[in-house]
């Protein structure tokens, strides 16, 4: 199995150093950018496993780099979660209603995030499973009947 990665995503650098941090000493590999517009370039170029999105940045917001992530063929089906002070309820229907998998408010418990980042990286790999076994029951399938 390949090593779980995290792309953070967050306008303030210290809000990055902070989660890398956490993530590294958890064991996952760490990708890191200030711009929601350059997401989706890293994204199909390091693939990781799972995205923590900031949603209030300048230029390209959270919400719309989860727009055009969901839309983007290769990224599609990574799991985003927003990382954001913005704790209205109707942000985070918002963002859940766009594709996001969870949603944390800042401040929040280091020990949260990293519950939480496990939590959607291991639902995101029993997913990939099933879709595995499922491809290869209908190839087993498919062979019995030819």
């Amino acid at each position: 199995m390949q090593r779980q990665s995290v792309l953070i995503v967050d306008d303030i650098i210290t809000n990055i150093m902070i989660l890398s941090a956490v993530l590294k000493k958890e064991g996952y590999d760490v990708y890191e950018t200030t711009s929601g517009s350059e997401v989706v370039e890293i994204a199909k170029e390091v693939h990781p496993t799972l995205i923590l999105l900031d949603i209030m940045m300048p230029e390209v917001d959270g919400f719309e780099t989860c727009k055009i992530l969901k839309e983007e063929e290769s990224t599609k089906d990574i799991p985003i979660v927003f990382v954001t002070a913005k704790s209205d309820d109707n942000d985070k229907v918002k963002g859940l209603e766009m594709g996001a998998v969870d949603y944390i408010t800042k401040p929040y418990f280091k020990k949260e995030v990293v519950a939480r980042v496990k939590t959607n990286i291991d639902l995101e790999e029993a997913k990939m499973s099933l879709a595995d076994s499922e491809r290869l029951y209908h190839s087993l399938v498919d062979g019995i009947q030819d």
